[in-house]
């Protein structure tokens, strides 16, 4: 429920995010291909990396929360974001 702190995770189209949020927030780096963002899911501070984007696009069929969560730099904030059980949280959506 976004309303109570929770994530928009999936948006009807480019436009709709920019109507929201502002163009800005689709300027970001663009990722499509699940072996292009694998090892910086799963080893790099996403944080440092991304510094200079407002937003990260992300558009594949893949499913890299499993990824993400072994990421020793988000692990922690992921856990409290999502539960103990990050994946059954998501897919009740």
């Amino acid at each position: 429920d976004e309303e109570q702190g929770g994530i928009l995770w999936q948006h009807p189209s480019l436009e709709s995010i920019q109507e929201r949020y502002g163009v800005e927030a689709t300027q970001g780096p663009h990722f499509s291909d699940m072996g292009e963002m694998a090892d910086m899911l799963v080893c790099a501070n996403l944080t440092e990396a991304l510094a200079s984007s407002a937003a990260v696009h992300i558009t594949n069929p893949h499913y890299y929360l499993p990824l993400l969560a072994s990421n020793p730099h988000h692990r922690r904030d992921l856990l409290q974001t999502l539960g103990a059980k990050p994946a059954g949280a998501l897919f009740n959506f």
